[in-house]
């Protein structure tokens, strides 16, 4: 049998819906169709519907109605509430249907979004699986308008998520800077993740800065990004965090150490096995038994971005303008 869009056999129902559908979708006129047929089928609710009329569709669509089936459903916002559910799409099934929804609606992904936005009954684990999904299918920064309003209503862990997804398509050192100043330790921590791999001097500052964060993840992160763009700095200042009084901060400095893949950190690793606080010690067990000594993988080593196309300008804007800290990080401003 070929593949479908529901990307699954139909079960015994969706089959005997199918077949009313084959006779009845020829004939419906748009309005119908988008504003409820499966009401009209005598249907409990939509899902049954959307997954009947999935299953008409060829993987790619091959035809013309099948074409015309897509874009009907794309008008229909529960057909997107549909999509999101976990029990309908597993995730890899789901962003193949995503990428051939984007050739038939350059704005679908964007619909998506504001679609899961705007339904308050969607539970977070779902939203926070679709903007998974949107990460590997939607391009450059087309999200950025639309997910900057929904920060504004979102729990933090939704908000941090958005946040990093921003960061990283964006590349803005304006973002960046305004995200540094937030008291949410997680934003700091992502703002400066997202700034791995891009070699500028706005970068190096902010990862400096960042490095004297109060919070272990944000330093963590920080030591990250200077140890990639092999800044001098970085390796001391990781052993010395190694050595910090909090434990949180040792843990975090052995999964730096981990992260670099550096050799060298090894005997340091091995003496975090004696450590005082058990977390210690299980994160160095940890990255003892996964060999410290391999090489960083590709995901853990991003290629450098030499000067971001969005950093060139600011740092001829910025060059010479001291960056200064409000508070324990605060507020990242310029001077003058």
């Amino acid at each position: 049998m070929n593949p479908t869009l529901l990307c699954r056999e139909p079960t015994g129902a969706e089959r005997v819906l199918q077949n009313s559908l084959r006779k009845v979708l020829p004939t419906v006129p748009h309005m119908v169709f988008t504003e409820g047929l499966w009401r009209n089928l005598g249907l409990d609710g939509p899902d049954p519907f959307f997954s009947a009329v999935l299953s008409l569709i060829s993987m790619p669509p091959s035809a013309s109605f099948e074409f015309t089936l897509c874009r009907y459903l794309l008008q229909i916002r529960d057909f997107y509430l549909f999509l999101a559910r976990p029990e309908n799409f597993e995730h890899k099934a789901l962003v193949q249907l995503c990428r051939l929804m984007m050739r038939i609606d350059m704005r679908f992904d964007i619909r998506f979004v504001s679609a899961l936005a705007e339904d308050s009954d969607l539970d977070r684990d779902s939203f926070l699986r679709i903007l998974s999904v949107l990460d590997e299918t939607s391009p450059g920064g087309r999200l950025t308008l639309t997910l900057t309003r929904v920060l504004r209503d979102s729990d933090p862990l939704v908000a941090a998520k958005v946040e990093r997804l921003l960061n990283r398509r964006v590349a803005s050192p304006m973002l960046v800077q305004r995200q540094l100043g937030s008291e949410n330790a997680r934003t700091r921590a992502n703002a400066i993740e997202s700034l791995w791999g891009v070699d500028s001097l706005h970068t190096r500052r902010c990862l400096d800065l960042a490095a004297k964060d109060s919070n272990n993840r944000v330093v963590g992160n920080a030591l990250v990004g200077l140890y990639m763009l092999k800044d001098a700095t970085a390796a001391p200042r990781i052993r010395r965090m190694a050595s910090h009084p909090a434990p949180e901060f040792r843990t975090t400095a052995l999964w730096v150490m981990g992260k670099t893949g550096d050799p060298a950190f090894k005997p340091q690793i091995a003496n975090a096995r004696s450590d005082a606080d058990e977390r210690v010690r299980r994160m160095a067990e940890q990255l003892l038994a996964k060999d410290p000594s391999a090489a960083p993988s590709d995901r853990h080593a991003p290629t450098l971005r030499q000067n971001a196309p969005q950093e060139v300008a600011a740092n001829a804007r910025d060059e010479g303008a001291p960056l200064r800290l409000d508070g324990t990080f605060g507020r990242l401003y310029r001077r003058g």
